[in-house]
C-alpha cells in the first residue's frame, strides 16, 4: 500500500496487489484520494512480460458507479463507457500509463535499458478517470538519473534505480514524477511536483529517509 501525503500532509492511499496470469502481470489496485477533484476508483490492469499495457477496467468507487474498459486492439488503444468505444491510434515506439501510482511497476520496465544519464521522448498515451475517459497523447520525457542509495544505521545499503518523467498536462503545466525502484521492480517512492504543490507516494514500511 501507498500512503500519500500532499504538501507533507496526509492525503489518501492507494492499495495494490500484482500476480501472474500466463505471461501477463495482472494488478488490482484501489485508488483512494484524499481530497481534490478526483474521485476513488477501483481497477485491474494486465501488463505484458515487458510492461506493455493490454487491458484494463475501471470501476468508479463514487455514486455514479461507472465502469470503463481500455484494451490495446490491433495496434491500437480503445477505451469505451456505456458502449460507446473510442479508438486512438498509437506511434511507433508508445507507451501506455494508468493514472496510478503502482503503474510505474509496468511503465519503468520498458526503460530499464536506458542507461544513466540518458534521455527519451516515446509516444506516452494516458487517461483521467473523472474528466476525460478516453486516451490522449501528452509530451513526456524521462531521463534516468544516478540510482539512490540510503545507508542504513547498521551500515546496510539499499540501492534503488531512480527515473524522473516530465509530462506537460494542458491547463495543468509541468508535473514532474520522480520514482524509486527497489530491487524487486517495485515503487518505493513516487513524488510528483506540479504548479499546485508537491504530492508523495510511499510504500508502507519501507525504510526511506
Amino acid at each position: 500500500m501507498y500512503e500519500v501525503t500532499f504538501q507533507g500532509h496526509a492525503s489518501g492511499a492507494e492499495a495494490f496487489r500484482i500476480t501472474r496470469d500466463g505471461d501477463e502481470h495482472v494488478v488490482g489496485v484501489i485508488h483512494k484520494p484524499g481530497g481534490g477533484p478526483q474521485s476513488p476508483f477501483a481497477a485491474v490492469v494486465r501488463y505484458g512480460p515487458d510492461g506493455g499495457f493490454r487491458t484494463a477496467i475501471n470501476r468508479m468507487l463514487n455514486k455514479k458507479g461507472t465502469v470503463d474498459r481500455y484494451r490495446l486492439n490491433d495496434g491500437r488503444l480503445e477505451s469505451e463507457r456505456d458502449g460507446a468505444v473510442k479508438t486512438t491510434a498509437t506511434e511507433d515506439g508508445w507507451v501506455a500509463a494508468h493514472p496510478t501510482y503502482i503503474d510505474d511497476f509496468a511503465l519503468l520496465r520498458r526503460f530499464q535499458g536506458v542507461s544513466v544519464g540518458e534521455r527519451v521522448t516515446p509516444p506516452y498515451y494516458t487517461f483521467d478517470t473523472d474528466f476525460s475517459w478516453a486516451w490522449g497523447r501528452l509530451p513526456m520525457e524521462l531521463v534516468r538519473l544516478d540510482d539512490h542509495t540510503v545507508t542504513h544505521a547498521d551500515g546496510s545499503q539499499d540501492v534503488f534505480r531512480q527515473y524522473q518523467q516530465r509530462l506537460e498536462i494542458p491547463g495543468m503545466g509541468d508535473f514532474v514524477r520522480t520514482t524509486l525502484i527497489d530491487q524487486r521492480g517495485l515503487p518505493v517512492r513516487i513524488t510528483m511536483k506540479t504548479s499546485f504543490g508537491t504530492i508523495r507516494a510511499q510504500l508502507r514500511g519501507v525504510d526511506l529517509p
